[in-house]
């Protein structure tokens, strides 16, 4: 019971934090950043360092929560996707996150970067309402329907 209310308030609180950057007038989400379909991947890039503190979803976004070392300089961040889901129902997108620094050497810890990317392009690739995302370097998945979110 403890952890729903914990997830509950965790997607809660993302939800507000994510429109204070990417909301219009009326609160509906505006952007999100696109996923990038990469050909099926052994071992993906994935850059610098960060650490996934939490996702989640967000209308037709998921949102990643990130901490990373740096300070003095914009990092880049880009999530991909594999170009083929694995064959089983519902079916399973293997997602990574890639991570420049830009050669951001400063020490400061940054916490709390919340990122958006766009779920639309994954329900229309795959052409299926139901699909598993898997990020590569993060234990848990989370389900998304398209069109109910």
């Amino acid at each position: 019971m403890k952890s729903t209310i914990k997830i509950a308030a965790f997607v809660f609180g993302m939800s507000i934090i994510a429109c204070l950057f990417s909301c219009d007038d009326n609160g509906n989400l505006t952007s999100c950043e696109p996923i990038i379909f990469d050909p099926p991947f052994d071992l993906p890039f994935i850059g610098d360092p960060y650490e996934i503190d939490e996702i989640g979803l967000v209308e037709n976004c998921v949102m990643v929560n990130l901490s990373y070392s740096g300070g003095c300089a914009e990092h880049d961040f880009e999530l991909r996707a594999s170009q083929s889901p694995l064959t089983v129902y519902p079916p399973i997108i293997n997602l990574v996150l890639s991570h420049d620094a830009n050669g951001d050497m400063c020490e400061a810890y940054i916490s709390d970067d919340i990122r958006l990317f766009d779920l639309n392009s994954i329900a229309e690739d795959i052409n299926m309402e139901d699909v598993v995302l898997q990020f590569i370097n993060y234990d848990e998945s989370l389900s998304y329907q398209s069109g109910s979110n």
